[in-house]
């Protein structure tokens, strides 16, 4: 265990550097002491979920390995935790501070400390150098750390350092609004003085500042309630299957009765009360607000009586709940998509005369006339229509291009989603939608699939749509009862739709239907990653729950040019230590699902033109072992690979050799990654991946014939020789015995795929026939000894072949000719 320790009355530059470290440290904890700084206590009593903090009395000192000190160097100033100094197993103690003039009295094994402004600066520097970036909410702390431990850059000890890394964090997304909540330099007395009346005059102190957004604007309604003899375990199993970290309860009629959060229910748990009510463990002196209470109202109460939730009551009914998450959105609302900023009105989307960035620009007509037509038909049965995913990240990329290569493009597959989570919503939305637009395209095909409220149009070469796939859902929420399992699914909002998506720049979503059509959803930042090239997760368990997220997240890092983000790659690592795939892969019967997804993405992968790259970097995650614990790229693998390609590109694209028949290139490679399995491995993994049943026969056999024609080759004397012998074998089986032999086999291989298998005799029967011979057996004697020749050069041409049947084959001597 790795810990990171705050010197008593933890300012914001301790914070910050503290949370800079975990950063830099993945996996390392942040402990406070109790007597934090009154504007860190108010920070962090919205904040304090999204670090890595840990109380002090829950750490087991006999795990501890290093401890890294923030902002002082005296041991004294560390509080009780510096007892965990004197630990004889803690190996190694690292400083880093700004004041180089203290005596230091703590041993340590590594001291930075430099003559800056700010401690925070010092890690910044460290984050710089090891290229990693920050989210929003680590960058705000590091930078509130900076502007408070130097008056916003002000005081004496400032240095040019101090500024260069507080505008390296103000690129990492900083929100300047929490900077401007927590940093004030207040009014001079003469000041105060001249604005009192002023304010005196108004009537009322607020009445000419801008109104603050009620929680009736942000809240989440319906609320997900349980009743008072819900057990302990089954209000548990709620909290996981919705993320959701506490539960409002309520009696038969309604009305609310108290809160349960998961930190009560894991107490309960615990000592083993797991089928007791929760009506037991719940809080009931629950602060309630209205629908019209004011956003600062509620900051403050939160902050005061330090709540996650506060459930919205209209005349004792529960009508909603104001989380901190939803709290935080409207205190950062510029990182969302400012409605009159950055939305295109409904009317430009679809025909604006407007020279500036137009959607309707970026898709085909008919395509756009098509969504139209279902947001209309959506509109006129009250339900709320997003296009979503893939569809809405594309048209995001095309509008960063440059008005030059900006044009109108199809997109192939469409994701609709139907908000479902509102009272004029009907079970089965998305099927329902799907059923009426087939009606306006009668042409197409459509298939229902009931267990995850989806349903999908398919239009096949048509005149105006060409080849397209609709696939239109009601809102959903997800839930892996076991990891690799098949998901369970439920109605849900827009906004739980989208965080069940697996990265952020796929959890976009554009509004359709009126009001505020043209509205972009970004909950998660993925404009941003748009721009910075970054694939990041939404969450930290998705590898865990889907490994098919792995390939699916090095598919688009390679197809878009993208890099992983940081933290990602940290998580599919993790994934891949955690040592759960094995264990998912040698459990077919319960994870047939993760076979199934984990084909079409490796399909997907190998099917692409980066697939090289691709297959590369998947082996440099250590995910090539999602097949196989013992699957790893090598050099003659990477070689083997290359000539698969190569030899089945040559031969599929040669235009003057007839095609044979040959498996799907993307069948090929993957049975040439198995192969370097050893033999008994080969045919569990091609089952689970529900590879053809002559594909599995190629990988049974395959190391035998390789052995057998290894050794005949050499001993044939002749080109016809290695012919006659190699032509009982099927192509596909004798192109992966090519790829993987040595050069000398491999050429004689090669020239049989390439040239030799396609020489035939220059002559055939009708021209046998016409110089006298008669059909029957003796006819593919000939044919075949003639063939022999020519393969050998003793033959070349029709008039050479015919003096070489006439001399082998004289008409007098054969058995019925006339004397």
């Amino acid at each position: 265990m790795d810990l990171i320790l705050c010197h008593r009355g933890t300012d914001f530059d301790t914070l910050g550097a503290a949370i800079g470290l975990a950063t830099l440290h993945r996996g390392s904890s942040v402990v406070l002491t109790d007597d934090c700084h009154p504007s860190v206590q108010n920070f962090l009593a919205l904040y304090d979920n999204r670090y890595p903090l840990v109380d002090s009395s829950s750490v087991n000192c006999a795990q501890i390995r290093s401890l890294f000190i923030v902002g002082t160097q005296l041991r004294d100033c560390l509080g009780e935790t510096g007892v965990w100094l004197d630990l004889p197993h803690v190996e190694q103690v690292y400083i880093y501070d700004h004041h180089v003039d203290w005596l230091a009295d703590i041993p340590a094994t590594f001291q930075h400390i430099e003559a800056v402004g700010a401690t925070t600066t010092l890690i910044v520097e460290l984050l710089q150098g090891a290229n990693i970036s920050l989210n929003a909410i680590e960058a705000t702390a590091m930078a509130l750390g900076i502007h408070l431990s130097t008056r916003s850059l002000t005081n004496e000890q400032t240095t040019p350092r101090d500024a260069h890394a507080l505008a390296w964090l103000m690129d990492q997304s900083v929100h300047s609004g929490a900077i401007a909540n927590y940093f004030t330099s207040g009014l001079s007395s003469p000041s105060q003085a001249g604005l009192t009346p002023d304010l005196e005059r108004g009537g009322k102190p607020m009445l000419r500042v801008g109104q603050s957004p009620t929680a009736r604007q942000f809240m989440s309604a319906p609320v997900r309630t349980i009743r008072p003899e819900t057990t302990i375990l089954d209000a548990n199993r709620l909290l996981l299957r919705y993320g959701h970290s506490g539960l409002c309860v309520v009696n038969h009629q309604g009305h609310l009765t108290g809160i349960v959060t998961r930190r009560d229910l894991d107490i309960a748990m615990h000592h083993g009360f797991m089928n007791v009510p929760v009506k037991g463990w719940m809080k009931t002196d629950v602060k309630t607000i209205t629908p019209d209470t004011p956003l600062p109202v509620i900051e403050d109460l939160m902050v005061t009586y330090d709540v996650g939730r506060l459930p919205v009551l209209q005349n004792s009914n529960l009508v909603g709940i104001v989380t901190r998450t939803d709290v935080l959105r409207q205190i950062h609302r510029h990182h969302c998509i400012n409605r009159q900023e950055k939305r295109l009105p409904h009317e430009e989307l679809i025909h604006s005369p407007s020279p500036h960035d137009r959607w309707s620009d970026r898709l085909a007509p008919p395509l756009w006339e098509l969504l139209q037509k279902a947001a209309l038909l959506a509109e006129h049965r009250g339900w709320h229509l997003y296009l979503v995913g893939g569809a809405v990240r594309d048209l995001w990329l095309q509008s960063l291009l440059p008005p030059n290569k900006k044009h109108p493009f199809f997109i192939p597959d469409i994701d609709l989603v139907v908000d479902g989570y509102h009272q004029a919503l009907e079970p089965g939305a998305g099927m329902e939608l799907a059923r009426t637009l087939q009606i306006e395209y009668p042409t197409t095909r459509l298939h229902i699939h009931g267990q995850f409220q989806t349903a999908a149009l398919v239009w096949q070469r048509d005149s105006h749509l060409g080849s397209l796939w609709v696939d239109i859902a009601t809102a959903r929420t997800e839930f892996y009862p076991y990891p690799a399992a098949h998901p369970e699914v439920e109605a849900a909002s827009i906004h739980q739709d989208l965080s069940r998506r697996d990265f952020t720049i796929n959890a976009l979503a554009l509004r359709l239907t009126q009001p505020d059509a043209g509205e972009l959803l970004d909950f998660f930042g993925g404009l941003p990653d748009l721009e910075a090239k970054l694939i990041r997760v939404l969450h930290p368990n998705s590898f865990i729950e889907d490994p098919t997220r792995i390939y699916r997240a090095v598919r688009f890092a390679t197809r878009l040019g993208f890099r992983l983000e940081p933290q990602t790659e940290g998580f599919i690592r993790y994934a891949m230590k955690s040592g759960i795939y094995p264990r998912t892969s040698d459990d077919y019967e319960h994870t047939p699902g993760l076979q199934t997804r984990l084909k079409a993405e490796l399909k997907s992968i190998l099917e692409s033109p980066s697939w090289q790259p691709a297959l590369k970097r998947l082996d440099n995650l250590g995910a090539l072992g999602c097949l196989h614990p013992s699957l790893m790229g090598t050099p003659s693998l990477w070689r083997s690979l290359r000539l698969v390609h190569f030899i089945y590109t040559t031969l599929t694209n040669s235009t003057n050799i007839p095609l044979h028949p040959l498996p799907p290139k993307w069948q090929l490679l993957v049975e040439c990654l198995l192969i370097q399995l050893v033999p008994e491995c080969r045919l569990g993994v091609a089952a689970n991946l529900q590879l053809p049943a002559d594909s599995r026969e190629r990988l049974k056999k395959i190391t035998d014939i390789q052995r057998v024609i290894a050794k005949e080759i050499p001993q044939c004397c002749s080109i016809s020789a290695k012919v006659h012998y190699l032509k009982g074998y099927t192509l596909p089986l004798l192109l992966l015995i090519a790829a993987h032999s040595p050069p000398e086999l491999r050429r004689s291989l090669w020239c049989y795929l390439r040239e030799w298998m396609y020489i035939t005799p220059a002559l055939d029967g009708n021209q046998l026939m016409a110089m006298g011979y008669k059909p029957g057996k003796l006819f593919k004697e000939i044919l075949d000894s003639l063939l022999m020749a020519t393969l050998d050069g003793e033959v070349d041409g029709e008039e050479q072949a015919v003096a070489w049947v006439e001399q082998h084959y004289p008409l007098h001597e054969l058995p019925g000719s006339a004397t």
